[in-house]
C-alpha cells in the first residue's frame, strides 16, 4: 500500500482543496472498478471534489501507464506529451518564415492556416480553436502587438507583429443593447441514436439552437432528411415542440437559415423588441436585413461549453431510456447492469418523436447561469469582474451520466467527449423535402377507445407502483381521450 502526503492548495475563499497523489488515484481507480463504489461516494470517501474524481478516472490508463513506468507514487500530476506535435512544428517553420519576410501574420491567419496543415497531415480532429493559439503563442514567446508596434522579446531574440482584432470588437456589435436583446444562434449535428463515436453515426438531425445573454430560449429548429418521417404518422408537425424542417443532408441550407431568420424577427417584432444576433453557423450564411434583428457572423469559433451541456443533457434521456427498456430490474443501489452488446440494439430502436422531444426537454433545461457565463468569457458582454463558478447543473449532470454508464457498461469519458461533426455538402440555395417511402406499419391500437383502455389499464399500473407524478400525467391524457372519442 502506497504512503504518501497529500497535496493542498488555498482557494480564493480561504479553503484549502485535496489533491491526491497517483498512488492513492489508483487506488480510486480500482474501488471504482473492482469494490463499484460511485464516483460522488468516492468523492466523500477520499475527501476530494467530484471534479477530480471524474478526471481521475478519465485518465485512469495514463495513470495505471505512469505509475508502470516507474514514476513516484507521490507525484501529483500526470505528464502530457505534445498533442499534434507535428502540427506545431509545421506551424512555428511557417511562422518563422513568414517573420522573416516581413509578412503580416495575425492570430485568425494562424488558425486558419494551422487547420489546412492538420488536415495535410491526416488529423481531421484538430481544430485551431483560441486555447490552441494561446497554447502556441506562449510555448513560442510570441507577444500580441494591439497597436501594431514592434514587441522584442529579451529572453529570446524575436521580433513580432501581430495584429488581431481584440474581444473589443464584439462590444461594438452589441453597444446599446441590454442583456435580453443580445442573441446567439448555434448550429451543430446531432447523431441522436449514437452515444460515442464507435456508435453507428448514421442517423442524424441538425440543430439551431438560438438564445439571450440572460438565459431566454428561442424555439430550436431541427432538421432531418424527411419533410413527414413514418414515426411522425398523421401528427402535424406544427405541433412539435421545435420547427421541424427537411433537407437532403439533414443539415441548415441557405434557405433554411433564411426562413429561420424571418421567424426569429417576427417573433421579436411581435414583442416590439429590437435584438443583435451572432451566427456561429458554419454551413450556410445569409446577407438579408431584417427590422427588427441585427444579423452578424460570430467573428470566430466560439467553444462556449453550451453545446456541450446541452448534447449531455440529450445523452442522459438516451441513456435513461436505454436502462429503461432493458429487460433488468432498475434498482435504486446501481447493482442491475446491462450487457454492452444490449446498448447497441437498445440505441437502435430510438426514434426521430423521442429525438425530438429529448432536443426540446434539454434546450428548456439548459441554466441561464451557464449561457451568461459561457457568452462573457466570450466577449459578448464587458467582464463585470465577478468569477461565476461552475453550475452545480454540470456537476450534477456529469454525476448523473457517470452514473448510468456504470451500470450499462458504457464508458462515460468516451460520452461525455462525443463530437458530432457536421457532414461537408454544397451549400445549396434550396431543396424539395423528400418523401419517404410509405409503408404499412403494425398499430396494436387503432382507435381512440382501445388507446382509453390502455391509459386506464396504465392507471392500474401507477397506482399499484405507488408513482402519483406518472398516475397525474395519465389522468390528463385519458382526459384529452375521452374527449377525442366524443368528438368522434
Amino acid at each position: 500500500m502506497c504512503v504518501t502526503k497529500c497535496l493542498f492548495t488555498k482557494m480564493p475563499n480561504g479553503k484549502k482543496t485535496k489533491t491526491l497523489s497517483l498512488c492513492e488515484k489508483l487506488q480510486l481507480i480500482e474501488e471504482y472498478e473492482v469494490k463499484k463504489i460511485s464516483a460522488r461516494e468516492l468523492a466523500v470517501l477520499y475527501g476530494v471534489g467530484k471534479t477530480q474524481v471524474y478526471d481521475t478516472l478519465k485518465n485512469k490508463t495514463k495513470i495505471k501507464a505512469e505509475l508502470m513506468s516507474g514514476t513516484s507514487g507521490q507525484r501529483k500530476r500526470l505528464y502530457y506529451a505534445p498533442v499534434y506535435e507535428d502540427v506545431n512544428k509545421t506551424m512555428w517553420e511557417w511562422f518563422r518564415k513568414r517573420h522573416e519576410k516581413g509578412l503580416p501574420v495575425s492570430g485568425p491567419m494562424l488558425q486558419a492556416h494551422a487547420l489546412k496543415v492538420a488536415q495535410e497531415l491526416g488529423h481531421h480532429r484538430f481544430k485551431a480553436s483560441n486555447g490552441w493559439l494561446d497554447s502556441f503563442k506562449a510555448r513560442h514567446k510570441i507577444v500580441c502587438s494591439m497597436n501594431g508596434k514592434e514587441v522584442r522579446i529579451l529572453e529570446k531574440d524575436v521580433i513580432v507583429i501581430i495584429e488581431e482584432p481584440p474581444k473589443q470588437t464584439l462590444l461594438d456589435f452589441t453597444a446599446g443593447y441590454s442583456e435580453d436583446n443580445i442573441f446567439v444562434a448555434f448550429e451543430t449535428s446531432l447523431c441522436y441514436k449514437a452515444l460515442s463515436a464507435s456508435s453507428d453515426c448514421s442517423d442524424r438531425v441538425g440543430v439551431l439552437l438560438c438564445m439571450s445573454m440572460n438565459g431566454t430560449l428561442f424555439k430550436p429548429m431541427v432538421v432531418g432528411k424527411f419533410a413527414r418521417p413514418k414515426v411522425f404518422g398523421k401528427l402535424d408537425v406544427l405541433s412539435l415542440p421545435v420547427h421541424w424542417r427537411s433537407s437532403a443532408h439533414a443539415c441548415m441550407t441557405n434557405f433554411l437559415l433564411e426562413e429561420w431568420l424571418s421567424l426569429f424577427n417576427e417573433s421579436m417584432a411581435a414583442e416590439e423588441r429590437e435584438v443583435v444576433l451572432f451566427l456561429n453557423v458554419q454551413s450556410c450564411h445569409s446577407n438579408s436585413t431584417f427590422t427588427n434583428v441585427k444579423v452578424a457572423q460570430s467573428p470566430e469559433a466560439m467553444d462556449t461549453g453550451i453545446l456541450q451541456y446541452f448534447k449531455g443533457l440529450y445523452r442522459k434521456s438516451l441513456l435513461q431510456t436505454i436502462l429503461m427498456k432493458s429487460s433488468c430490474e432498475v434498482e435504486k443501489d446501481n447493482s442491475v447492469k446491462v450487457e454492452a452488446s444490449e446498448v447497441g440494439e437498445l440505441c437502435s430502436s430510438i426514434s426521430l418523436l423521442d429525438a425530438v422531444s429529448w432536443i426540446s426537454r434539454a434546450v428548456s433545461n439548459i441554466p441561464p447561469k451557464l449561457v451568461r457565463r459561457s457568452l462573457v468569457a466570450s466577449g459578448f458582454a464587458p467582464q463585470d469582474g465577478v468569477v461565476v463558478p461552475i453550475d452545480d447543473a454540470e456537476s450534477s449532470l456529469r454525476a448523473d451520466i457517470y452514473d448510468l454508464c456504470q451500470r450499462l457498461s458504457v464508458d462515460p469519458e468516451e460520452v461525455l467527449s462525443f463530437e458530432d461533426e457536421c457532414p461537408q455538402v454544397p451549400l445549396l440555395i434550396k431543396e424539395e423535402p423528400i418523401e419517404p417511402m410509405q409503408e404499412e406499419e403494425q398499430l396494436h391500437l387503432r382507435t381512440f377507445s382501445e388507446a382509453l383502455k390502455a391509459v386506464n389499464d396504465l392507471e392500474k399500473f401507477a397506482a399499484h407502483s405507488n408513482s402519483p407524478q406518472l398516475l397525474s400525467l395519465l389522468q390528463d391524457a385519458k382526459e384529452v381521450l375521452s374527449q377525442s372519442c366524443l368528438d368522434g
